[in-house]
């Protein structure tokens, strides 16, 4: 399916690429993709009949994939940017209430969005496997995470090799299984897109969205893989109970 692609100035001016695919007239979906990721995340989804009848809009966020990629720390330890990322896209394509996919690190994107325009212009929200509260997480608790046996900072060292290896562990981590030979490559492909700098900065936020997730008043569905190895199934249940009237569905999936 060929893509609208759109450039989108966002938060201190940062170009956000975006990519929508379906009918420009069908409702909006919103997917906004987790850390060191970039749109190809949701081939699955634009490859599926959902783009058959609604608009699926896939932006790489600010760092990742073919957006801006801005050296400077605070450009992502500061929240107001991602709201303002978030809000821009739905200003410049005139997105009428869409729904919004967050998955992972983008529970805290849409956190951001949510502290500063709350949930007026949204039709929904769907936080996957999403990250809503807790701090900044240590690089030796994202690689224990991942793989308890390998060496301490991998997935975030300066040394080549070191984070190959660290995001080829955290790849298969995200799998439930083995997962295809292709659909693991890809990934391990595009997560290794996304520069160490922009993986530090964006890892190193400390965050609590709880009362804004507590605040959220349009209709909520939070999903989590029963098998994830990533962020705990716990969270999605915390998460589904801090949203008033929120339903929660597990899956036997992974991250």
């Amino acid at each position: 399916m060929t893509p609208r692609t759109h450039e989108i100035q966002g938060g201190g001016g940062v170009r956000l690429h975006v990519r929508a695919f379906g009918p420009e007239a069908g409702r909006p979906i919103l997917f906004l993709h987790g850390w060191s990721q970039m749109h190809l995340c949701w081939t699955k989804q634009i490859e599926s009949a959902l783009a058959e009848e609604f608009q699926l809009i896939c932006p790489d966020l600010r760092g990742h994939g073919a957006s801006e990629r801005p050296v400077q720390p605070e450009a992502y330890g500061d929240g107001a940017l991602w709201a303002e990322d978030v809000a821009a896209i739905l200003g410049a394509l005139e997105l009428e209430r869409p729904v919004v996919v967050a998955w992972s690190m983008a529970g805290w994107v849409l956190g951001d969005y949510l502290r500063i325009h709350g949930d007026a212009a949204l039709g929904g929200i769907v936080p996957v496997g999403a990250i809503y509260r807790g701090g900044a997480l240590a690089d030796a608790e994202i690689q224990a995470r991942v793989k308890p046996d390998a060496s301490g900072a991998a997935l975030l060292s300066a040394d080549q090799a070191k984070a190959l290896t660290g995001t080829v562990n955290f790849v298969k981590a995200c799998f439930a299984g083995p997962g295809g030979k292709r659909d693991m490559a890809l990934m391990a492909a595009w997560t290794a897109l996304c520069p160490v700098e922009t993986r530090r900065a964006c890892i190193k936020r400390d965050v609590d969205f709880n009362a804004e997730y507590a605040a959220v008043t349009c209709p909520a569905l939070v999903i989590h893989g029963k098998a994830d190895r990533v962020v705990p199934e716990a969270t999605g249940a915390a998460l589904a109970a801090c949203i008033p009237g929120a339903a929660l569905e597990r899956y036997g999936a992974g991250h």
